[in-house]
């Protein structure tokens, strides 16, 4: 966008209070920035950073979505039990999509979702489970199976440091 002769700018933003730790140009009034929390300034020539700002949140942030688990690994018989239960208020999760990292004992698993696609990749030890969609009035998605466990380790290692990373799409309204 291009201005032309000397034009008094205003900026408003819809919720200043998210507004934290700003860095202002020297073109800004100071003053009103600080009174009204608006930008208000005459631009100067060619291109130059109005203002740098990071923004905090009212409200913890809360996900859409909580994960129960019940993961036993023995030498005599190992149990992987897992439930997805979505907090959206009534709106579906597209794409929901669990990956676990499982740790190097584990040599097979053999389980059955109640939705979705579930595999896991011996060589890398990569278990996923492809949801897919999760309808708010649907049973919650569950799988449930067996783990074969391979133990080679010292008694000192730890079996079980697993990282759970959980992907899906949820789109909600702003709320003001």
């Amino acid at each position: 966008m291009k201005l032309s002769g000397v034009p008094d700018l205003t900026l408003a933003f819809s919720n200043h209070r998210l507004i934290d730790d700003a860095s202002l140009h020297p073109c800004i009034r100071f003053l009103r920035w600080k009174r009204e929390r608006v930008l208000s300034f005459i631009p100067p020539d060619g291109r130059f950073c109005l203002f740098k700002y990071h923004i905090t949140s009212l409200n913890p942030l809360t996900l859409p979505i909580a994960i129960r688990h019940n993961i036993v690994l023995r030498e005599q018989g190992s149990r992987f039990d897992l439930v997805v239960t979505p907090k959206t208020l009534g709106r579906p999760m597209d794409s929901v999509k669990l990956t676990i990292q499982m740790p190097a004992s584990v040599s097979n698993m053999n389980v059955t979702p109640s939705a979705g696609r579930a595999s896991f990749d011996s060589t890398s030890k990569l278990f996923q489970w492809d949801i897919g969609r999760i309808e708010p009035k649907h049973a919650n998605p569950t799988l449930k199976g067996n783990v074969s466990v391979t133990f080679c380790y010292f008694p000192t290692q730890p079996l079980c440091s697993t990282l759970c990373a959980c992907l899906f799409k949820w789109f909600q309204l702003h709320k003001q």
